[in-house]
């Protein structure tokens, strides 16, 4: 099942997982995440993401590829999930 996905009069996608928790990221925009001493980059496209020059539906797939972890969260890996926890 593939993520629904609607934009914004801001020019944010909006992405909705299985477990319907949304996901703003601006189209173009770049996530960087430091892993294990290397710098991975991920960019924000309006079908995705692109890793290395190649499309993917999910951060979650791309999280899988860099880790080798079959059951990881990629949002979570990311730092783009919501934060836990009430209001500050």
């Amino acid at each position: 099942m593939a993520a629904k996905k609607k934009t914004t009069k801001r020019g944010v996608t909006t992405r909705k997982g299985k477990r319907g928790r949304p996901t703003e990221l601006a189209v173009g925009s770049v996530i960087e995440k430091v892993y294990k001493g290397s710098t991975y980059r991920v960019q924000v496209t309006d079908d995705g993401f692109t890793y290395r020059g190649k499309p993917y539906a999910s951060l979650t797939a791309i999280a899988r590829q860099i880790t080798k972890y079959g059951a990881i969260s990629g949002p979570r890996f990311f730092g783009t999930d919501a934060p836990k926890g009430g209001a500050a």
